[in-house]
């Protein structure tokens, strides 16, 4: 058995070496036990440091693990460098706490942007839906706070998007909580959408095809998120940079339960895009059962189905 012990002879390890392929293989298994990260292990067998990749690793006896309590970029930017990638990588990634306050207290960057993940450790965290993690960096001091919100937005994960608004990630920016709101309604996180509105995220601003929130839950078929933006306002009938509303893209798409969401609301089901086309004319144009049930659904409900005078289409303010 080896068993492995800190410089106070505290025991931190027994383990039968021939489990391990490698020297790392044995750091990354004391990372797991205790959080120490494999940056700063140092370990000594018989007053030998051993090597990482080092294979002849001891199947028994004494090893004493040292803890590295710094790293310094102007010292060893090599060892700096490896320090910050795990803290992204590992930490941030996998939400290990423990290793993430071994690394802080080391001197690594808190926002050290790892190349690797194209982001800081409180965006990957964030990414991963580690709200505690998020916690901790942003106590620290992080200033990855707005890419953060953004990425736990577009991962759908609601508690570290309310831990990050409740910690002013926003500060009043329009823009970003707009784009939060865009991303979360494309990927249909329902329980992130009504977080942003209620902070305040700019539900009918318009991307650069003419979309807004609502354009994008319709298309995608996100009935609840449709039904979110609805009842908190949204505009029913704004137009797309094709003269199209939400209504047209229901009929379009075929999602019977959002056209009757919409017209319910109060949409205008009269309307016509850039080539003439009202809601009911689109559901006409297509070949599948939803769409003839949204069709006859328009044709109930819209004045002009027989044919007589319809809306004209005019030009959408854009907010």
């Amino acid at each position: 058995m080896l068993h492995v012990r800190t410089a106070s002879g505290e025991e931190v390890a027994a383990v039968s070496g021939d489990n391990f392929q490698t020297v790392l293989d044995l750091k990354r298994h004391l990372r797991t036990l205790h959080g120490y990260p494999v940056c700063l292990q140092k370990l000594v067998y018989d007053g030998r440091l051993l090597d990482d990749y080092d294979v002849d690793v001891p199947e028994v006896g004494e090893m004493q693990l040292i803890l590295l309590a710094e790293v310094n970029e102007e010292v060893d930017s090599e060892a700096w460098h490896t320090a910050g990638h795990e803290l992204v990588a590992y930490a941030g990634r996998f939400g290990h706490l423990e290793s993430a306050r071994f690394l802080l207290q080391a001197g690594v960057d808190k926002d050290y942007y790892c190349d690797f993940e194209d982001a800081a450790a409180l965006t990957v965290a964030a990414r991963h839906g580690h709200t505690e993690m998020v916690r901790l960096l942003a106590d620290a001091g992080s200033s990855f706070k707005e890419a953060g919100l953004l990425a736990a937005a577009t991962g759908g994960h609601p508690e570290v998007v309310r831990f990050l608004l409740d910690a002013d990630a926003c500060e009043d920016d329009i823009a970003l909580t707009r784009h939060a709101l865009q991303v979360a309604v494309y990927f249909g996180h329902a329980e992130v959408v009504p977080l942003l509105v209620e902070a305040g995220a700019k539900q009918d601003w318009q991307d650069c095809d003419g979309k807004t929130a609502l354009m994008h839950a319709v298309s995608s078929g996100h009935t609840e998120i449709a039904r979110c933006l609805v009842d908190t306002g949204a505009n029913k009938d704004l137009r797309n940079t094709a003269g199209v509303t939400a209504l047209m893209l229901a009929a379009v798409y075929g999602h019977t339960e959002i056209a009757r969401l919409l017209v319910e609301a109060g949409a205008d089901t009269e309307v016509v895009d850039s080539q003439g086309r009202t809601a009911l004319e689109h559901a006409r144009l297509r070949k599948r059962k939803s769409h003839a049930e949204i069709a006859a659904f328009l044709q109930e409900v819209t004045p002009s189905a027989s044919g007589t005078k319809v809306k004209r289409p005019r030009p959408s303010p854009r907010p």
